[in-house]
């Protein structure tokens, strides 16, 4: 019996190589909204909105882009083989296709609603550039890049938003997301073992030992900025019951360390939310929390 392949260059196919589970990621646009309390003004949520989805289209255009590069070692990758690209669903031709439409497209709507928006735009393309064609196989150098990345997107809302940007957040959003990065980092060495350095070069410079101790280090250190926030910053001092959100935080954390720990779960941080209810509970009642002494 024959058996069909799936056509190439399906509107399906074309949706996965943007990635749309990590899109997830973008909502950090708003968190400047949030902690300076205009989340609730229209204005501000019209101009989230449409930035929002500017910087979905833009980081679509970033995977396809990465996929493109990297689509002959994804061949022989236990799990990214079955992307578009590496499993042949969508051709190179139309990855550049539609890479371009989608930047002009998210280039176009951050410049008609704001132009520190676009500028911050620009510098996250050029960042995800440099991560793919050099970065990423740079020793400490290549998750420091993935955690601009998210820093870059407060920032965006921080333009998007009209709000001045706390240091302490931009200080929380940067110490967090190098943890994750590090423990997806320590994820994929456990999962390929001897394998990872053929997928990843980089891989050769890393240890589980020393990743260990770097997710120690900086976890701890993101644990202590964010009370140091809930305390120090104008919106803790304003709102003295933030302190109470340091908890789900600070369980938040140390279920993801059991996760990547004990359940080698550490190589798709992403989607860890969704997966694990504990962890998902502690972003509600952090949300809560936050909601409750910022808007109460």
């Amino acid at each position: 019996m024959t058996r069909h392949k799936p056509p190439v260059n399906s509107l399906a196919a074309l949706v996965r190589l943007t990635r749309p589970r990590q899109w997830l990621k973008n909502g950090l646009v708003g968190a400047a909204a949030v902690f300076s309390g205009t989340i609730t003004d229209p204005v501000v949520v019209i101009r989230l909105s449409l930035g929002g989805a500017a910087l979905c289209a833009l980081s679509g255009a970033v995977y396809a882009l990465n996929d493109l590069h990297d689509r002959a070692t994804d061949r022989v990758h236990p799990l990214k083989r079955d992307r578009p690209l590496a499993s042949g669903a969508v051709s190179a031709g139309a990855a550049w296709g539609l890479a371009a439409g989608l930047v002009a497209t998210g280039l176009t709507v951050m410049a008609f609603v704001s132009t520190g928006a676009f500028v911050t735009s620009m510098l996250y393309l050029a960042l995800n550039a440099l991560y793919t064609l050099w970065a990423k196989e740079q020793v400490i150098l290549d998750v420091l890049t993935v955690s601009a990345g998210f820093l870059l997107r407060v920032i965006t809302g921080g333009f998007l938003a009209g709000v001045h940007l706390s240091p302490w957040l931009l200080a929380c959003t940067f110490l967090l997301s190098l943890t994750l990065a590090l423990g997806k980092r320590r994820g994929e060495l456990n999962a390929l073992n001897e394998e990872a350095v053929n997928h990843r070069k980089v891989m050769s410079d890393y240890s589980v030992l020393f990743l260990d101790q770097m997710i120690a280090v900086v976890g701890s250190v993101t644990i202590t900025c964010y009370t140091l926030y809930t305390l120090l910053s104008e919106s803790g001092r304003a709102n003295p019951y933030l302190f109470a959100s340091v908890i789900p935080v600070v369980y938040g954390l140390l279920r993801y360390f059991y996760l990547i720990y004990h359940r080698q779960a550490g190589e798709s941080p992403e989607t860890l939310p969704v997966t694990d209810r504990p962890l998902l509970a502690a972003i509600c009642v952090w949300l809560a929390i936050v909601g409750a002494a910022l808007y109460g």
